[in-house]
């Protein structure tokens, strides 16, 4: 009986996470990694069929209609190596399944002349450091959010003379 139970119990739980799996974009993303190259990459979904392709295309900013495909095929990243300095490009990625397009096309802006970083920045507005952060889709639009906790001192209460620190303001997440 026991094992029953147990058995049962491990298949609820791996259907609930088969479909409790969020349903992310691709997040498409450019960043310059040479003063003359741009790496862009994208998620590959655990949803994806067999025979899933990409067609990733790009353009100027001054001149968005005349857009050229740069790749095409399954792989899930690309580095352009044709740029040019201080302009800003415009990439467009496609999804397709059998040679149909599957999916919502996704774009990316980038402004290329800038010292290379091998990170993206992401400024927080307002004059404060954070203690942790996380990922997730809480308003289920297909892209994560990023949750912060501030500010960045412990709020666990254990027993140790400094370091639990009562906060000056409420809690922010």
């Amino acid at each position: 009986m026991k094992r029953l139970l147990f058995i049962t119990v491990i298949s609820i739980i791996t259907v609930y996470m088969i479909y409790s799996v969020e349903k992310l974009n691709r997040g498409l993303i450019a960043m310059q990694s040479e003063k003359t190259a741009v790496y862009i990459g994208w998620r590959l979904s655990f949803s994806d069929p067999e025979g899933t392709t990409f067609t990733l295309s790009k353009s100027a900013e001054i001149a968005p209609k005349e857009e050229k495909i740069i790749y095409k095929g399954p792989l899930t990243n690309f580095i352009d190596k044709n740029i040019a300095d201080n302009e800003i490009i415009i990439y467009k990625l496609k999804t397709f399944v059998n040679e149909q397009q599957s999916g919502n096309e996704e774009t990316f802006k980038i402004k290329t002349g800038k010292v290379p970083k091998p990170y993206i920045d992401i400024p927080l507005s307002g004059n404060y450091t954070f203690q942790q952060i996380t990922l997730a889709d809480l308003d289920n639009d297909s892209e994560f959010e990023y949750i912060i906790k501030q500010p960045n001192y412990n709020v666990d209460p254990y027993q140790k003379e400094g370091y639990w620190k009562k906060s000056e303001t409420t809690y922010k997440i």
